[in-house]
Formats: C-alpha cells, sequence, structure tokens
C-alpha cells in the first residue's frame, strides 16, 4: 500500500477493535487498540435468489463514518475490508503473514 518505503518513525495508530500481536525476528511486538473507535463499515445486502433453498446474496460495504485525517508519518491498521473500501488510502495498513498455533488459530501476524 505504501508508494515508498517507510521507516521507524512512522506512528502506528491501531483502529481495529482488539490489539494487535506481531512477531518479528522472534520478538514479540504488541499494537494496543486505539482510543479512536474502530473503522466500521454497513453492509448492504442484496438477494440473487437461492440455491437448494440456500438464500444466495451479494454485499456492498458502505461507510457513513468520518475517516481519520491522512498526517505525514502516520499509518492506521484496520481490517482487510476498510483497506478494501478505501484504495486511495495508502496510509491504511492491514495485519498480514498470520501465525498459526496447533489448532489452526491465527495467535500473531508477522508484518503489515
Amino acid at each position: 500500500m505504501f508508494e515508498q518505503p517507510c521507516n521507524m518513525s512512522q506512528k502506528i495508530v491501531n483502529l481495529t477493535p482488539h490489539e494487535i500481536n506481531l512477531i518479528v525476528d522472534g520478538n514479540e511486538i504488541i499494537i494496543p487498540k486505539s482510543d479512536l473507535l474502530p473503522i466500521r463499515l454497513n453492509e448492504e445486502w442484496t438477494n440473487l435468489g437461492e440455491v437448494d433453498g440456500i438464500p444466495l446474496v451479494s454485499c456492498k460495504y458502505t461507510s457513513d463514518v468520518e475517516l481519520p485525517p491522512i498526517i505525514e508519518g502516520t499509518i492506521y491498521i484496520t481490517s482487510a475490508i476498510v483497506a478494501n473500501a478505501f484504495p486511495a488510502r495508502t496510509d491504511f495498513v492491514i495485519p498480514a503473514q498470520g501465525l498459526r498455533d496447533e489448532n489452526g488459530r491465527i495467535y500473531a501476524r508477522q508484518s503489515f
């Protein structure tokens, strides 16, 4: 999402509803959720019919929430759905490269 490499002087703001756990080069980094409200999208469902009696629907995501301002040197952690809904926001990043436990659940990420 970045147009140029970023550096460690970037400020990271977590706009998800939970803390983000990263493991980078064996070091655990915990990024707490922000005091700002998480960005939530509205779902608009359209009925497309059914398959074997099961409804088939399509979803369009919209937002009426005010987005945080673009601030040089600041990146915002969001969900993938939010980041994809606002592709022009190159300051939105998503947690990537999940690490899974023995049950297949993601317990940490390795990057944005």
